[in-house]
């Protein structure tokens, strides 16, 4: 849910949504939501309710408030857990988690803390690299996202300047945007460095070439009216 509220973010701001006129229709908007969150809070699914907890002053069911507390209590023990870890693997980390498959902690853990630590998820970004991939790991894959992030930005930028006229515009749009959705889920939330490595792969790949061939095709549409004005 939060990816999909960050791309739509990014997108919007690649299209230049944000004018005058959209920001009074969604500010009404989000004042609508926030209204029927506060006054159905009660009558809501569970699922619902859990997601809605965090609002202050909001009153749940029980069970969902209970549930949505021990997620955000879990969350804080594991980075506690991965803090301390850290330092016994500063320098080149402990590795990448075991299989799930093997993993029987949950029989005598039923909270999963011990699961998610021996799977490497600390849901921060920051400490799971240090603990996985130590001092040197994190600092290339810092760099790496941060580059990547770069060309996301360029070509956000880029879309800003010249428009999103196009299905390849659109669809650059979109990668950029994830990739930039990707990252701050990553060091925010969820903080699986293993799945991070899997997966900023294939985008980085995608990126580069919708830079590339942005960059050409405008330089392509530029060359006639250049020569044209000669």
């Amino acid at each position: 849910m939060a990816i999909i509220v960050l791309v739509t973010f990014f997108c919007t701001l690649a299209q230049r949504v944000y004018n005058f006129r959209n920001l009074v229709i969604g500010g009404l908007m989000i004042a609508l939501g926030l209204f029927v969150a506060y006054g159905f809070a009660d009558r809501m699914p569970l699922a619902a309710q859990r997601a809605i907890s965090v609002l202050p002053g909001v009153e749940v069911h029980r069970d969902a408030e209970l549930d949505g507390s021990s997620t955000m209590e879990t969350r804080r023990i594991l980075r506690e857990e991965g803090l301390k870890m850290i330092p016994h693997y500063l320098w080149i980390g402990r590795g990448f988690g075991q299989s799930g498959f093997g993993d029987h902690s949950l029989q005598w853990d039923p909270t999963a803390i011990t699961y998610h630590i021996n799977q490497g998820r600390f849901f921060n970004g920051f400490i799971g690299l240090m603990v996985n991939t130590g001092l040197f790991g994190t600092l290339f894959m810092g760099l790496f996202l941060f580059m990547g992030s770069l060309i996301a930005l360029r070509i956000i930028i880029h879309l800003r300047k010249h428009g999103v006229e196009d299905e390849f515009s659109r669809v650059c749009c979109i990668i950029a945007s994830l990739w930039l959705a990707n990252v701050v889920a990553f060091i925010a939330l969820h903080g699986d460095s293993e799945y991070a490595m899997k997966t900023f792969s294939l985008q980085a790949g995608l990126l580069i070439a919708c830079e590339y061939m942005l960059r050409n095709r405008f330089s392509r549409e530029a060359k006639p009216e250049t020569v044209k004005a000669t």
